[in-house]
């Protein structure tokens, strides 16, 4: 009993190390791109000896793959389809609040698989390039899966499944994109809420049903009520 404690311990104390690596590496990987990134330098930021990373990873292709397969597996576990017959707004806070919470905690990681996803100079032959779309494609396979329940529900406008998704990842992935250019712009996930009711209303103001517009600050309450 005592040495499978022993060997928990250790395992757990090996995944932190390595979950430390990673995290130096993606710091390194997207400053520098993947050419110019060298062992010794994301060794330092991780405060490792060069020859210690070694005994965690063989190489720096390794530790390149290691991680993009990492965020990968990470977007995945966050956009799980949540269980349950929950409404289109339950589903969308779901992606945008967890989305937005894994840019938060691992900035570096999220802009690597935007940098990959735009075929930046971190692509590292044809295994990484294929690899560097599976956490868009989780994100396209939430939508998917999303907007089919929305659609049989009447929960959305006649427009193509297609089209609907693409605008609701790309309203997502931009509010990302711009929050990284933002520095001190504050929490990402303070926005769930207003991207939510983005996607959901559009930027027009709310109509009467007369056709009038109605008054900014009821529409706010509104919008605060939901």
């Amino acid at each position: 009993m005592n040495e499978q404690i022993k060997t928990d311990k250790k395992d757990r104390r090996r995944e932190r190390v390595r979950k430390e690596i990673l995290r130096a590496a993606a710091e390194v990987f997207t400053s520098k791109g993947f050419h110019e990134a060298t062992i010794q330098e994301i060794a330092s930021i991780a405060d490792f000896s060069a020859g210690a990373l070694y005994n965690y990873f063989e190489n720096k292709e390794a530790l390149f793959i290691d991680l993009v397969t990492d965020v990968h597996e990470s977007i995945q576990q966050r956009l799980a389809l949540p269980d349950g017959d929950l409404p289109l707004v339950d589903l969308l806070r779901h992606a945008v609040g967890n989305l937005f919470s894994f840019a938060e905690e691992y900035r570096n990681h999220f802009r690597l698989v935007a940098l990959l996803q735009m075929g930046g100079d971190l692509a590292l032959g044809r295994f990484v390039k294929q690899h560097a779309f599976a956490g868009p494609e989780a994100l396209t396979r939430y939508m998917h899966a999303m907007v089919a329940r929305a659609i049989e529900r009447g929960e959305v406008a006649d427009f193509p499944a297609g089209c609907v998704e693409t605008f609701v990842g790309a309203v997502i992935q931009g509010f990302v994109f711009r929050w990284f250019h933002e520095p001190g712009a504050g929490r990402l996930t303070d926005r769930t809420e207003t991207v939510v009711q983005l996607i959901l209303h559009g930027i027009a103001p709310v109509q009467h049903n007369n056709g009038a517009a109605a008054d900014p600050a009821a529409a706010r309450a509104t919008r605060k009520q939901r």
